[in-house]
This record gives C-alpha cells, sequence and structure tokens, in this order.
C-alpha cells in the first residue's frame, strides 16, 4: 500500500471513529441531561477526542500492514492505542497515580479480551474458508492429455 492510500484509510477511520465517539457522547448527554448552557466537554476536549480517534486509526492502520510480523502488529497496535487512551483519555481527568494505573491495567484487560476475540473469529473463518476450498495436491504428476 502507498502512503497516500494508507493517509487517506487512517483519516477516514478516524472521521468515522470521531464521528461514533461524539455520536455516543451526545446520547450520554441527552441521559443525563445536561441544559445546553453546561457543556460537559469543552472544544479542547473535543479536539482531544478526534487526536484520539486519529491515534487508534493509525494504530488500525500499523495491524493492516503486511510488512510487519503478527506479534510485532499486535505490540504495535497495543503500544499506540494506550498512548491515545492515556494522552487523550486519562490525562485530560487528571487522575492520580493509582487511578492511572488502575484506568491502564483496565484497557489492557479490555484490549486482550477484544484480541482475543477478534483471534477467535479470524481462526473460525479461516478454517472454514481452508475447508470449502477444493484440495489440489502438489506433488503429483500433471496429467497427460
Amino acid at each position: 500500500m502507498n502512503i497516500k492510500a494508507f493517509i487517506k484509510k487512517v483519516l477516514t477511520h478516524a472521521c468515522v471513529y470521531f464521528s461514533i465517539g461524539t455520536l455516543i457522547y451526545s446520547i450520554v448527554v441527552m441521559i443525563v441531561h445536561v441544559d445546553d448552557t453546561e457543556v460537559l466537554l469543552s472544544a479542547s476536549r473535543e479536539l482531544l477526542l478526534f487526536v484520539a480517534a486519529l491515534l487508534f486509526a493509525l494504530a488500525n492502520g500499523v495491524i493492516s500492514m503486511t510488512r510487519l510480523h503478527g506479534v510485532l502488529k499486535l505490540v504495535t497496535h497495543y503500544l499506540l492505542s494506550l498512548f491515545a487512551f492515556c494522552t487523550c483519555i486519562m490525562l485530560p481527568i487528571s487522575p492520580e497515580g493509582a487511578t492511572m494505573l488502575v484506568g491502564i491495567a483496565t484497557f489492557t484487560v479490555i484490549y486482550l479480551i477484544v484480541a482475543g476475540l477478534v483471534a477467535l473469529f479470524r481462526s473460525r473463518y479461516k478454517a472454514k474458508a481452508d475447508a470449502s476450498r477444493e484440495y489440489t495436491s502438489q506433488f503429483s504428476k500433471p496429467s497427460k492429455k
């Protein structure tokens, strides 16, 4: 994948993630019944939400790269996702040390659960695709016609 297509993919995914995050935020505001004069997120916090979406999209772009080995992809994706979570979500709320560690631990547990589920679904999908494919021997002699 060339660099222009990679940037386009990352930006497109970032916009989708930002839209979903803003939608979730709007739904929470409607449920909590916050007045229009009492805004929960300022413009700078909304910008941080976009930066987080951009970093998450970059992490997903890295995991889809074919040049990296599977474990390296996963570790890089985890570190970029953790960086996005810590800098854009945890740090703005100014947690104390123990709270920050609980946030990182919670993020890591959720990440491991989701990564495990994704790996399970991918292996099942690949097994079904392999089972439905017709076997052709690579070692048999070609038939003469």
